[in-house]
């Protein structure tokens, strides 16, 4: 038997991860400093993982939000590329709406998901490979992605009726970014739904199915939820994740 460990605190031991922020906030540090102390922030994690665990999740790391990353990573948001486009969607004039993550004290930034004018869903495209490259900086890890469903759900912009399709339309990213990965060599992939412990109705559990049975075929998937029990556990298990 093998033991897994994940969300490992991001601050540091001091506090550097806020201290960074603030410093490149101030303009007292450039962004390559900034990048920097953040790498040397998450290094420490790595090796707190690798010594207390078997295995580990890598790219939970982020710069201000994974939501942001997974909105930039699915190709919405193209001045969140760069570093001064990205902090300005986290802080700028127009930046993103903030709201609670679940029950926590957490706070995450609000993707839009606009319908196009046709009312088809928005488009999505890899926009990066964050977490190809967190893998490829420690191949012993198993790299991290906040869940489809997750993300959707959490995202605003578009009509509740249009939910399936918005899905959907994300889903075909994920499966381009798990192949890339399991053409890697990465033989694992830590998927974050703790949307799945909300109040989801019957037809977000058949589109739920209907992604995962696709994604599950892909590259083996660790789905990880978490705060509450998950009402539609038992329509789960004959889907190909873990």
């Amino acid at each position: 038997m093998k033991t897994y460990a994940y969300g490992y605190p991001r601050l540091g031991r001091n506090r550097e991860f806020k201290w960074a922020l603030e410093a490149y906030w101030d303009g007292r540090i450039t962004p390559e400093e900034l990048r920097r102390r953040l790498g040397a922030v998450d290094a420490e994690r790595v090796v707190t993982y690798r010594r207390y665990v078997d295995l580990f999740p890598v790219g939970e790391m982020s710069l201000y939000d994974p939501m942001l990353d997974t909105a930039i990573m699915l190709g919405r948001y193209f001045r969140g590329r760069t570093l001064e486009g990205y902090f300005d969607l986290a802080r700028g004039p127009q930046a993103l709406e903030l709201t609670k993550w679940f029950n926590t004290n957490y706070h995450y930034l609000v993707p839009e998901l606009p319908l196009r004018e046709d009312g088809s869903p928005p488009a999505f495209t890899l926009g990066s490979v964050r977490p190809l490259l967190a893998w490829q900086q420690n191949p012993d890890g198993v790299p991290y992605v906040i869940g489809p469903y997750t993300f959707v759900r959490l995202s605003e912009g578009y009509p509740a009726e249009a939910f399936g399709r918005v899905l959907a339309a994300a889903i075909p990213v994920y499966e381009q970014l798990f192949r890339a990965l399991s053409l890697q060599g990465a033989g694992l992939v830590h998927v974050d739904e703790p949307a799945f412990v909300t109040d989801v109705p019957p037809d977000h559990v058949r589109l739920i199915r209907e992604a995962y049975g696709t994604l599950g075929r892909v590259i083996p998937l660790l789905v990880v939820t978490y705060y509450d029990a998950v009402d539609f556990l038992d329509q789960l298990f004959d889907l190909p994740i873990r």
